[in-house]
């Protein structure tokens, strides 16, 4: 019904329709899909992007810049995780309220995700685990989650296109179609938080211990925000490269490196 107003009436009106939603495989297979009636009717479509840092601040104005810094990054910079961020609280108590609490939303949150937007959540779950645990190459994941390498792939296919993890290749390669120094990483800020201090302390936080997990993440946060530091510092220089005071040479690409160094060996 919905296709032949579409086709016959609105057309010839000023009507906009606009749908949102959160599931992004919903959104994709069920509403823009080949086998959608809306197929082919769309005029635009928006993937609404989590807030960058400078729009954290806006959101946080109170808040000194480190820890808006690290509240955007433990939420993936989400608008909504955000709002559930205290400004009158310090970065410990925001954890404690919103990750260490079994009744908060974000206690929850990944596992709802994953059981949402995929089927066999618990082999998405397991890879996940895997990546966070230090396995970063193809076969290094499926050694620990014991997922055939040939299987594998079409997990880690769906993990990327729904932006939770990312397949990453040295800044020198990356006009390459394949390269063997390829790893995956968690690029959701929300799931690399949740499975790096939450996860594997579910049976404590459960238990109310609440205070020993806290001090390990506390502990760890630093080494956890490295990557998130990374990020920033070439979205910097993104932002600025066309500005000689910043960057005197614009650049092409810009990513991270490593490998052996053959100057060395």
């Amino acid at each position: 019904m919905l296709q032949s107003y579409i086709d016959l009436y609105f057309k010839q009106t000023n009507l906009f329709i606009i749908l949102c939603g959160s599931s992004m495989s919903f959104m994709e297979n069920q509403v823009l899909g080949y086998q959608s009636p809306l197929y082919g009717r769309r005029t635009a479509q928006i993937k609404l992007q989590p807030f960058s840092f400078a729009e954290a601040q806006a959101y946080f104005p109170s808040l000194p810049a480190e820890d808006v810094f690290i509240l955007n990054a433990i939420t993936g910079g989400i608008p909504m995780y955000l709002s559930l961020m205290s400004a009158n609280k310090g970065i410990r108590d925001n954890i404690a309220d919103n990750y260490l609490n079994p009744n908060a939303i974000l206690f929850a949150e990944p596992s709802s995700l994953l059981n949402q937007e995929l089927r066999e959540p618990a082999n998405y779950n397991s890879i996940i685990s895997a990546i966070a645990a230090g396995a970063s190459r193809q076969g290094e994941i499926a050694t620990k989650t014991g997922i055939a390498s040939g299987g594998l792939s079409k997990y880690l296919d769906n993990l990327i296109d729904l932006g939770i993890i990312a397949k990453k290749v040295p800044v020198t390669e990356l006009g390459k179609a394949r390269s063997r120094k390829s790893v995956y990483v968690i690029n959701d800020g929300m799931f690399r938080f949740w499975y790096t201090f939450v996860g594997r302390r579910v049976s404590q936080i459960e238990r109310g211990l609440i205070e020993p997990v806290l001090d390990q993440i506390m502990q760890l946060l630093p080494h956890f925000m490295g990557p998130e530091f990374e990020k920033l510092s070439q979205n910097y220089l993104w932002d600025h490269i066309y500005q000689p005071e910043v960057v005197p040479t614009p650049f092409i690409e810009l990513g991270n490196w490593w490998g052996t160094d053959a100057k060395k060996t």
